[in-house]
């Protein structure tokens, strides 16, 4: 029996292996959807591109890496780490029924994953703000 006292809820990308299939955008059309009509959040390293969706279904999320980052393996590992930075603080993207791209710019390659973090979190803090502007009624805004 596992103890569940004290964890966080399931996010985008907690869910079991079969599932996050689901949760992950794949397909080109999507991407440039989310590229051309989506608002982004930028930084020196770190692009994070957000849209939401028509129906309100679960967030989606993708990974892109600028190809001058260097070769293949270069790129992987960079988006593994990203991978990893959106999964351990994925409780801090307030959003539903959105699709999110983070990308990576060249700059990321020579950062540590502890500054890949931060510089993500900050980035998550700008469009929460943005999100919550976004749903709130004007009436209720101060």
């Amino acid at each position: 029996m596992i103890d569940c006292i004290g964890t966080k809820p399931p996010t985008v990308l907690s869910r079991l292996p079969s599932e996050k299939k689901n949760y992950r955008l794949r397909k080109n059309r999507d991407f440039q959807t989310v590229y051309r009509q989506g608002r982004y959040f930028a930084s020196p390293d770190i692009v994070i591109y957000c849209k939401q969706q028509e129906s309100n279904q679960s967030s989606r999320i993708g990974f892109a890496v600028v190809r001058k980052t260097g070769g293949a393996v270069q790129r992987n590992r960079l988006r593994r780490r990203l991978r990893e930075v959106v999964r351990l603080n994925s409780s801090e993207l307030p959003l539903m029924g959105c699709d999110i791209i983070v990308m990576a710019r060249p700059e990321a390659a020579n950062k540590t994953f502890t500054e890949l973090s931060h510089t993500f979190l900050i980035l998550c803090q700008r469009l929460a703000r943005w999100y919550k502007e976004k749903h709130t009624p004007k009436e209720n805004r101060l």
